[in-house]
């Protein structure tokens, strides 16, 4: 079972990794997933469709 850690040992966490990033929620860090570029502009394009984005 995860054990809950200090926010200030999160941070310290946080900004040592490089490639993964965590959500602090409760005292517990929380895995997401880093977004590819291509991820990136599929998000793009589907705000275009939306009306979100105006270029």
């Amino acid at each position: 079972m995860p054990h809950q850690i200090s926010l200030d040992a999160y941070l310290i966490h946080e900004r040592a990794s490089l490639g993964s990033r965590n959500e602090y929620i409760e005292g517990y860090l929380i895995p997401v997933d880093v977004g590819t570029t291509q991820h990136g502009k599929m998000i793009t394009n589907i705000a275009r469709l939306l009306g979100g984005c105006r270029t």
